[in-house]
């Protein structure tokens, strides 16, 4: 009985992991570049996030220092606590010059921040790498469009960066409706089991105790 209300309680606390990410993706809907992220959960209970490897829309604003990627992969970002991935890429120029993405992380290039002297410049003088990660490794999405991972990228040439777009969220409203009702549903089910069990434990401690009297 005690294993079965361990189960339920397991089960509760992953849904409600569920719920927390379904909650993100919608607050992000118009975050630019966004992947929806979704959890996994392993045989031991031990969680793996994932992201939704689908591009957004590309949509043209005719910014120079606005970039996005056609295809999978992000591009190599630098900030104060260190060097992150990323594909958000509506960027500007600091009072440096060099190219920061919308939070101020420094685009990388091939030799480190990429520094230019204003905005007449085509995306192909810049060469900046974009980097591809085996299906299975897992990034980790810390927000302000930056994923973080242990994992070794692998530059690739068969994704490009287009100037002057921007990528939308790959968020799907009603995908993410449907999740979350799904997941209310399980809650559910999983309370009443808990409520359940613990009416038969109760039951059993007054029981045992009208024995014992």
């Amino acid at each position: 009985m005690l294993d079965a209300i361990k189960s339920a309680q397991l089960a509760m606390n992953e849904d409600n992991i569920r719920m927390q990410m379904i909650t993100d993706n919608i607050s992000n809907m118009h975050t630019p570049a966004f992947q929806a992220n979704f959890a996994d959960f392993l045989t031991d209970n031990t969680l793996t996030e994932n992201h939704q490897q689908s591009i957004g829309k590309l949509i043209e604003t005719k910014h120079p220092t606005d970039f996005a990627l056609n295809g999978k992969g992000y591009v190599r970002v630098l900030t104060d606590e260190g060097e992150y991935y990323t594909r958000r890429l509506d960027c500007h120029l600091s009072e440096k010059g060099e190219l920061v993405t919308a939070f101020g992380a420094k685009v990388l290039g091939q030799s480190g921040p990429i520094l230019l002297e204003n905005t007449d410049f085509k995306v192909d003088d810049i060469k900046i790498p974009v980097y591809q990660f085996d299906p299975e490794a897992s990034l980790h999405y810390l927000g302000q469009g930056l994923y973080q991972t242990t994992a070794a990228a692998t530059p690739t040439e068969d994704t490009k960066l287009q100037q002057g777009f921007i990528e939308t969220s790959n968020v799907k409203a009603i995908d993410e409706m449907s999740a979350m009702l799904s997941t209310v549903r399980h809650l559910d089910a999983e309370s009443q089991v808990m409520k359940t069990m613990n009416r038969i434990l109760n039951h059993a401690i007054n029981t045992l105790g009208e024995t014992n009297v």
